[in-house]
């Protein structure tokens, strides 16, 4: 694990290098009491800054946003591949689940937290955690206020001790008294056999499934782009919609002021290829689910990169991405892009958005399209920021599709 010291990660992340800065973490699915954890970050630590990281739990991110959008020391984040930096750069981490966020914040020198969801393997990793004295538990809000003044009084410097260490796995391996010995020709007749089938197993399982592309993408680059770094005021827009909503929704963000990228699931239509006289743009939307669906990506955007005249380097949006369909999307040339903040319906709530971002408009038949629109034109409007078709705002940002 490379070293990072606290002003680079800061750095890195647009963080201030003289105000303590908390992260509230609830693991990639967002668990626990974020919210709590949140509001008693900003009570007790009156002029630290608070990452709170939500995950991929889009609902959570929407009410922390709601109860505590107006407090300017208030850092919401999605899922991040950012990790290693948000602990190298924070004074204190509150953690919700456990594993191995709490080993990689001591490697870091963060003082941990413990708090917000008790049960299971976590409420064993706690007791753990206190007997070898590796990070404070907290088990009430109030719990939290103490526990963060002694945290913050002094950053232990960082350990890398830990990232030294033998795997228990290598420790059981090199045991010889773990199990009798066998014949030498039934053990590599056995090992033959069983790495033959799990690699059948295996090889289907992280071509067709979302479960292993959530998987594998958390150690090989493969997330969509969701946020990219810019120095202009201006916000990426897609939008999923009904194909027979398209022409209209278009005409109306037209009107609001909002330019966007349409996400199709099939060859436009000429109604629908009249979203570039808006200044819109359009990209293939791949079908995720199904075990050999996605041997047809490349059918799939064949078909639909031809109607829309899209070069060699394009944008895709996938409602279901897997490692399978990436990799061929990928091959032909493509860019998976997806929203850091989704807006389902004009009743969700929008927190403050960020520039950079891609906001998702995920719109069905029942969608009432002038209340969403309405949401976010004043939610830009308030942040003074412009939206534009996620292709242009990664061009503005000087990256390439």
């Amino acid at each position: 694990m490379a070293t990072r010291s606290r002003e680079d990660a800061r750095r890195a992340l647009g963080l201030p290098l003289d105000r303590k800065v908390i992260a509230v973490s609830g693991g990639g699915w967002g668990v626990g009491d974020l919210a709590g954890a949140t509001r008693a970050a900003l009570e007790d630590a009156p002029d630290a800054i608070v990452l709170c990281l939500c995950g991929r739990n889009d609902k959570l991110r929407a009410r922390v946003a709601e109860r505590f959008g107006d407090e300017p020391r208030l850092r919401l984040m999605g899922f991040t591949d950012r990790m290693g930096d948000v602990l190298a750069a924070a004074d204190a981490l509150i953690h919700s689940s456990a594993g191995l966020t709490v080993l990689e914040a001591i490697i870091r020198g963060c003082p941990v937290i413990s708090y917000g969801f008790g049960y299971g393997h976590v409420r064993a990793s706690n007791a753990a955690l206190e007997r070898f004295g590796l990070a404070q538990v907290a088990r009430t809000q109030e719990d939290i206020g103490p526990a963060l003044e002694h945290a913050l009084l002094r950053r232990p410097d960082p350990d890398p001790s830990f990232a030294r260490r033998p795997s228990t796995a290598s420790l059981i391996l090199n045991d010889e008294r773990r199990a009798r010995q066998v014949p030498v020709w039934r053990r590599r007749t056995a090992r033959v056999a069983t790495a033959a089938a799990a690699t059948v197993v295996l090889a289907g399982w992280v071509l067709t499934t979302g479960a292993s592309y959530s998987l594998v993408s958390h150690f090989v680059h493969m997330r969509p782009t969701t946020v990219v770094s810019t120095d202009r005021p201006e916000v990426g827009v897609i939008v999923d919609a009904p194909s027979g909503e398209v022409p209209s929704l278009a005409s109306a963000l037209y009107a609001s002021g909002i330019r966007a990228t349409f996400a199709l699931s099939h060859p436009p239509s000429q109604g629908e290829m009249g979203v570039y006289g808006y200044g819109d743009q359009a990209v293939p939307r791949l079908r995720g689910g199904g075990l050999v669906r996605w041997l047809h990506t490349r059918d799939q955007l064949h078909d639909m990169l031809n109607s829309m005249g899209t070069g060699h380097h394009f944008l895709y949006a996938s409602s279901g991405p897997s490692v399978g369909q990436w990799w061929m999307a990928h091959g032909a040339g493509g860019r998976l892009i997806a929203g850091a903040v989704k807006l389902k319906d004009g009743d969700d709530s929008l927190g403050r958005l960020h520039a950079g971002e891609v906001v998702e408009l995920v719109l069905t038949p029942t969608t009432n399209v002038i209340t969403l629109v309405d949401k976010l034109r004043l939610r830009l409007e308030s942040e003074h920021l412009a939206a534009v078709p996620v292709g242009r705002l990664i061009r503005d940002a000087g990256s390439p599709v």
